[in-house]
């Protein structure tokens, strides 16, 4: 197991690291006054630290939308980055898709319920899941 290094910024490197920073990169948005998943967030729509629009509610807002949706901080930006909103990602998993499959049969046209009764077996999925 590798060390953790004990500068992370608060709230430990946990989340930072699981979310793909490294110690120096945290420090940068921390330094900022972004948290682990707002600087993600932030990251992976092109910004750095110095040119993120900065707006704590906005992002607490975010945060919330996808806890409340019942993902975790690492599957909420997989979702993100493919450009699903938390609503949207969780009508696709409780249809019964994983991201792959949603991201696929999205770029098709064709929404999580009509995709859900065009195969079963993602009904029986979705079931299972529960």
């Amino acid at each position: 197991m590798t060390p953790v290094p004990r500068s992370y910024p608060a709230g430990g490197p946990e989340e930072w690291l699981a979310l793909e920073f490294d110690e120096a990169a945290a420090t940068r948005w921390e330094g900022q006054g972004f948290a682990a998943f707002e600087a993600a967030l932030a990251r992976d729509d092109g910004y750095s630290p110095y040119n993120a629009p900065h707006d704590p509610d906005g992002a607490g807002r975010v945060r919330r939308r996808w806890q409340a949706a019942g993902f975790a901080p690492v599957e909420a930006r997989r979702w993100h980055q493919w450009n699903f909103t938390a609503a949207g990602a969780a009508r696709w998993r409780d249809a019964g898709f994983d991201l792959a499959e949603a991201s696929q049969r999205r770029t098709k046209g064709c929404p999580p319920k009509k995709a859900a009764n065009a195969d079963p077996s993602q009904s029986e999925r979705a079931l299972s899941r529960r």
